[in-house]
């Protein structure tokens, strides 16, 4: 297979990877080599490489809150431009993305509620 080259290579670097990770396909916790010296509440299955504060998540969520209200009124009491209903409804979904991000701040170790935090806020 000298003909291959770089091909080879790259084909053995997966296998190699596949490897050691074929006993942890899905894991719970993040990599070793991800993992801080301090993680976040000393727990040792916390998903999160850093120590996450939950007062930054509920300050952005409320930042976020406000002017979603204030969407909201412009676009159903006010102007009455229920096309604009999408935009209100990716907001809120926002909103609620950045709350599951301050509740998943005290529960580092549910995948689903980060999971859920990944999905609202920045897939909308």
């Amino acid at each position: 297979m000298q003909g291959l080259g770089g091909v080879q290579y790259i084909s053995e670097y997966f296998v190699r990877r596949m490897t050691i990770r074929k006993s942890n396909i899905f894991p719970r916790t993040a990599q070793p080599y991800l993992k801080s010296s301090i993680m976040a509440n000393d727990k040792s299955n916390s998903i999160w490489s850093y120590n996450p504060s939950i007062a930054p998540a509920i300050a952005v969520a409320i930042l976020y809150l406000i002017p979603t209200c204030i969407l909201f009124w412009q676009t159903v009491i006010r102007y009455r431009s229920y096309f604009f209903l999408c935009v209100v409804f990716g907001s809120a979904l926002e909103v609620g993305g950045y709350i599951a991000r301050a509740v998943s701040t005290r529960q580092v170790d549910e995948i689903v509620i980060d999971s859920h935090s990944n999905i609202l806020a920045t897939r909308c």
